[in-house]
């Protein structure tokens, strides 16, 4: 994609999953292109070397191979959920997303206080 057209047909949002035409066209105009510094500093530690994570597969992802995405989950150690859907995950199913991010929340709060890192 062109950055500088954010037309939803430019972007090709319409194939990444079921979207209305009003929520493509506002994900391809508000949507962002890297930055350089994203491109070019050095990381000095991998957070998922140490920290706990979960990762929600989509199995219709067309910009990243599910191969990969599980490669990437099961390297970091993540905690997996699989889902039929698309990349654009929380726009067309923005309810499993929210169960993950709610799981994933209170998992890290009991294992925190399990540990002794957090008040009771």
């Amino acid at each position: 994609m062109e950055w500088g057209d954010r037309s939803p047909q430019a972007s090709g949002l319409p194939r990444h999953g079921r979207r209305e035409p009003d929520t493509a066209e506002l994900m391809a105009v508000t949507q962002r292109p890297p930055t350089e510094a994203a491109q070019t500093e050095s990381v000095t530690r991998a957070a998922w070397k140490t920290i706990p994570s979960w990762t929600m597969i989509t199995t219709q992802d067309r910009g990243i191979s599910v191969d990969l995405q599980r490669f990437l989950a099961k390297r970091a150690g993540s905690t997996i959920v699989e889902i039929d859907a698309s990349h654009a995950v929380a726009v067309s199913q923005p309810g499993p997303v929210a169960d993950l991010i709610d799981t994933a929340a209170r998992a890290t709060v009991r294992e925190a206080v399990a540990g002794g890192r957090v008040g009771r």
